[in-house]
């Protein structure tokens, strides 16, 4: 295999790593945030956040965006 190929397939390897974390990552903040809201709805208190946003509704933002 000529080294244009390996380095051509090293990227591809680092991309579907990087693409694979950031899917994790999105997954974990996705569940982070209904975490939140359920523990704010059990706590029978608000699920705001500073920023005036839901906790669900930060969670279908991040899905959203995950689809494209």
């Amino acid at each position: 295999m000529s080294s244009f190929k390996k380095r051509q397939a090293a990227k591809r390897r680092i991309r579907a790593d990087a693409d694979q974390l950031i899917r994790d990552f999105q997954a974990k903040a996705v569940e982070e945030a209904r975490s939140r809201a359920a523990a704010a709805q059990a706590a029978g208190e608000s699920d705001e956040t500073r920023d005036g946003w839901h906790w669900e509704r930060v969670a279908l933002e991040i899905e959203r965006r995950e689809r494209g």
